[in-house]
């Protein structure tokens, strides 16, 4: 394979060229040449960018995937195939599968399922038997098979003391806990954030209080173990602020945001459009404000897709009874660069979505030099596009974004001696 990305301003500050303008001779993988100017060798695909930018490739912390037992959602092949459109050449895949990631034989099984593609999969381990919040799993021995988290992604871990061995169990090899912060008994059977809107749609609430004790609750167990606790997709203002406390009391805590949560409030649920149906859910104004503020001082390590596909009979519902859950991968970086335009800028937007989330997870990080591995994602920030049905790349079309125009549009992503160009 041989690639030339011509004119491109590479976003690596480890890098030798940190924004710099250059051409990027790429061959049989590996990053061959870079300078102000090449000559087009023979065979070569060329990506003429003129002043578009050039990164590490994106990493997605915790998206969804149907394999094994939902392909009809989402299988491996289709998830890469939308991560690449959406920039990502990394993804760490939640437990939440039929059956659940829960041991060894199954995170080699998706390993083995996922090569060769353009985009890496990383398996995240369930902390419980069949992510039932019961008995805890094997996880060393996953760990051993390159499980890089633990979590039983969409579900809440509801149990302290369950969470307490978690967090005892993963510390001596310096594994980090995903949790999402739901407390279900306050929770239960609310649809979405509760406040003015949900009163005047006659809608239960999911009061901000489900969420920000059980941040509380991980901050204490990660003071108590002094284990490393990442608490999976804030949405409140009072979550932010505690997370900052913990972060400045020097505990292991970390934290992620849904790039759907920074776009969209919850007055985007006016028509009981269930594609707005997400967990966590869409708050008010005053909460995407602290998210941003927790973004910009680095609160918040780093943004991620939040995808969950579904199909049309789990979605196509009245609002009560559809299921919580949207598909981001292609829209997550276009999402967030609209809602932080002023707040971050490129080099810190790159950094929540390729830096933080492999420094996370302890995975080695790409760079941009000579003798590298070519793993990178070419993109805008000024392009506006709309995201349209017929760009849809996942087998679930379950997308609140559909006829939104956002800004930034990837052009091209290179990893493993492949590339994928995009078809904006």
């Amino acid at each position: 394979m041989h690639v030339l990305i011509r004119q491109a301003v590479i976003i690596d500050p480890a890098g030798p060229l940190h924004q710099q303008k250059a051409d990027i001779r790429i061959k049989d993988g590996v990053i061959a040449e870079m300078s102000a100017s090449l000559k087009v060798p023979a065979d070569t695909v060329v990506i003429d960018v003129d002043g578009a930018h050039v990164s590490p490739g994106w990493f997605d912390l915790g998206a969804q995937c149907g394999d094994p037992g939902y392909e009809y959602r989402e299988d491996i092949d289709s998830l890469c195939r939308a991560a690449a459109a959406g920039g990502y050449t990394g993804v760490a895949c939640f437990p939440n599968t039929s059956p659940a990631i829960q041991s060894k034989s199954e995170v080699e099984y998706l390993r083995r399922r996922s090569q060769g593609n353009i985009v890496d999969i990383y398996p995240i381990g369930a902390v419980s038997t069949g992510c039932e919040g019961r008995e805890l799993t094997e996880m060393l021995d996953m760990r051993a098979s390159d499980a890089v988290a633990f979590s039983d992604g969409k579900q809440a871990l509801q149990h302290a003391g369950l969470l307490l061995r978690a967090l005892l169990y993963v510390k001596p090899f310096d594994g980090v806990i995903l949790n999402r912060p739901q407390d279900d008994t306050i929770a239960a059977n609310g649809q979405m954030h509760e406040g003015v809107m949900s009163t005047s749609l006659g809608l239960k609430g999911l009061p901000p209080l489900a969420e920000e004790l059980m941040v509380q609750r991980d901050i204490e167990l990660a003071a108590y173990t002094e284990s490393r606790v990442h608490i999976h997709n804030l949405s409140t203002g009072r979550s932010v602020q505690l997370v900052r406390d913990a972060k400045a009391a020097g505990l292991k805590v970390t934290a992620s945001v849904a790039a759907m949560n920074l776009f969209f409030d919850d007055e985007a649920l006016f028509d009981f459009d269930s594609n707005f149906k997400v967990l966590p859910p869409l708050r008010g104004s005053a909460d995407i404000a602290a998210l941003k503020a927790g973004l910009a001082d680095g609160t918040i390590d780093c943004i991620t897709s939040n995808h969950v596909p579904l199909e049309e009979e789990a979605k196509k519902l009245e609002y009560p009874y559809a299921k919580f859950g949207a598909i981001g991968l292609q829209t997550a970086f276009s999402t967030a660069l609209t809602s932080l335009e002023g707040t971050l800028d490129v080099v810190k937007l790159v950094d929540k979505l390729a830096v933080q989330p492999r420094q996370l997870l302890g995975l080695p990080l790409p760079h941009i030099a000579p003798g590298q591995h070519a793993n990178l994602t070419v993109f805008d920030t000024q392009t506006d596009w709309i995201f349209q049905p017929h760009l849809n790349l996942s087998k679930s079309h379950n997308s609140p974004f559909f006829g939104y125009q956002l800004k930034g549009k990837v052009w091209a992503v290179i990893n493993n001696s492949q590339v994928t160009l995009s078809s904006i």
